[in-house]
């Protein structure tokens, strides 16, 4: 058997990670120690032993790590057979399983993911109708605790016998009606893509079955950031073949905030007894100062697994700490330490990267590089799908795929204004609620119609036709020709170029970048269609669109 890469670039411990059998596998791979090299390199040799790519599935934790991982991998065997690999994130493998065999459980096929900005419109929308004031009760605190809930795989009706406190009651009665208010648009939120791929493969022998017998081989990275749906679903996928690779570094755990359960990578051990532990330490890519200070940091850590990463690199020079007298003072200091550096010809500016603790911190610093003329890249900050006229359009491309999603259509009625006011829109929602019904479905309604001012009566009528004609272009054409068609009937774009100032041309040009992203999605996709589009948008994160090539800061 000829391997597709070299193994003499391996260390021992890297190689026997990548030749290591059948059965499960937990790798220990402290930071910079060559995982990704040692997962690409292992699925490649499981290829070259004659594993189908198709029945080997690698999940990592952001699109970005995927898609390095890919290209890795098609350097070695090549675009096509890499191609037919089931690679991505946690929540783009669920939202593929679940369009492919969610009917099962009663999943429109079309769903379509709400966004952070959805989900809190809802749970307001329910605090408002329950007589709740929203400044004693945060929307994003019951949100918080419905993700928590279903991050353990509790139902409503779970959740409600479990709660106990006050706040727990009170969530315990939104609960249900924010999971009612979802199905009724044929939409989920990022927690139900797992959820539900995870209750479809418990409750539909079916489901499991075929997918414990497609994937022979499930690979992890990042496991200690696993919470506990994600677990179980590696258990329940792994079930059959038991060829479980787990990557990951109780070391490097910091999203328990965010669900998830170090506990769970260190239960490995006993869920399966006859595993395989292999660890890497030898690190690539830090000094040694770098490696001695980290030590005696997590070293203190009580629960940790014993290891000491250690490199054939150079001592490095020292850690340096500097206490400033204020924020701007500091923003100064790191702004100058950058200027050195980069007039001396020591690093550039893309060499450089600044942490901070708090969004509010990033405003001394940008100032401070604003003054000193030093270039930036804002990590975290208002992302280009967070725009005020990207997510309009995108809106308009969910009531197209799914006109049953409400958020969607309250978002675009009246945008630009087209005199659907609140009071219109109130009669829409009220027929709506009484006859259980979607507001898309009260629109048509033409009792309502007829009640209505002679401009929204018009205006309702005409953006009916033009989403039922874009519905038409989408079953015929591509998502650019649906996208353009809705910025030209929308009177979207005429009203931006009627403005002519300096922001409306601003928008213009993220509208221009909006349509370059869909004619390369269209061009790219192996079966262009605007529900794949708007799921690839709803997973995307910030470090996925960052450009690492540029000189900046």
């Amino acid at each position: 058997m000829v391997l597709p890469f070299d193994v003499s670039t391996l260390n021992p411990e890297q190689r026997l990670a990548v030749e290591w059998p059948d059965g499960p596998v937990m790798i220990l791979a402290g930071a910079g120690s060559g995982k990704t090299r040692v997962i690409t390199c292992r699925i490649a040799r499981l290829m070259a032993e004659g594993v189908p790519p198709y029945r080997i599935l690698s999940v990592t934790f952001t699109n970005k790590a995927a898609r390095e991982m890919r290209e890795r991998i098609e350097g070695m065997v090549g675009k096509e057979d890499a191609k037919m690999l089931w690679m991505g994130t946690f929540h783009s493998v669920c939202a593929r399983i679940l369009r492919m065999d969610g009917k099962l459980i009663g999943i429109d096929p079309n769903f379509v993911i709400y966004d952070d900005s959805d989900q809190l419109g809802i749970v307001r929308e329910l605090i408002k109708q329950k007589n709740l004031d929203e400044k004693s009760i945060q929307p994003r605190g019951v949100l918080s605790e419905i993700s928590r809930a279903k991050e353990k795989m509790l139902t409503p009706e779970e959740y409600t016998k479990e709660a106990t406190g006050f706040f727990e009651r009170l969530v315990a009665d939104i609960y249900p009606e924010y999971q009612a208010r979802l199905k009724r648009a044929s939409a989920m939120d990022f927690d139900d893509i797992l959820f539900y791929t995870v209750r479809l493969l418990e409750q539909r022998a079916e489901a499991l079955e075929k997918y414990q017998n497609r994937f022979l081989h499930v690979m992890i990275d990042e496991y200690q950031d696993v919470n506990f749906s994600q677990y179980r679903l590696a258990q329940l996928l792994s079930g059959k073949h038991q060829n479980l690779t787990i990557v990951g570094d109780d070391d490097q755990s910091i999203y328990g905030w965010r669900g998830a359960d170090v506990s769970l990578m260190m239960r490995f051990g006993s869920d399966y007894p006859n595993a395989k532990v292999v660890t890497l330490e030898q690190n690539y890519r830090s000094t040694k100062k770098i490696l001695d200070a980290a030590y005696n940091v997590i070293k203190h850590n009580r629960t940790r697994t014993e290891k000491r990463l250690w490199t054939e690199n150079n001592e490095g020079t020292l850690i340096r700490v500097r206490e400033a007298g204020t924020e701007q003072d500091e923003a100064m200091t790191i702004a100058d330490a950058i200027i050195s550096d980069q007039r001396l010809g020591r690093r550039k500016f893309g060499e450089f990267a600044v942490l901070y603790r708090t969004n509010a911190q990033s405003r001394v610093m940008e100032e401070a590089f604003l003054t000193m003329r030093i270039p930036h890249v804002l990590v975290g900050g208002t992302r280009f799908y967070d725009r005020k006229e990207v997510k309009d359009m995108i809106a308009y491309l969910r009531v197209v795929l799914n006109p049953s999603d409400n958020a969607a259509i309250k978002r675009v009625i009246n945008v630009p204004a087209r005199g659907i006011g609140a009071t219109s829109l109130e009669k829409f929602e009220n027929w709506a609620a009484k006859n259980d019904s979607s507001l898309f479905e009260a629109l048509k309604d033409q009792a309502i119609q007829t009640n209505l001012q002679t401009k929204a009566r018009t205006a309702v009528k005409k953006f009916l036709v033009m989403i039922e004609d874009a519905v038409a272009i989408m079953e015929r054409g591509s998502v650019t020709y649906t996208l353009k068609h809705i910025l030209q009937q929308s009177g979207y774009q005429d009203e931006l170029k009627a403005e002519r100032t300096d922001e409306s041309i601003s928008r213009l040009e993220n509208l221009q970048e909006l349509i370059n992203v869909t004619t390369q999605y269209d061009q790219a996709a192996d079966e262009a269609t605007l529900s794949g589009f708007l799921e690839s948008v709803a997973l995307i994160a910030d470090v996925d669109s960052l450009n690492e090539s540029g000189d900046a800061v």
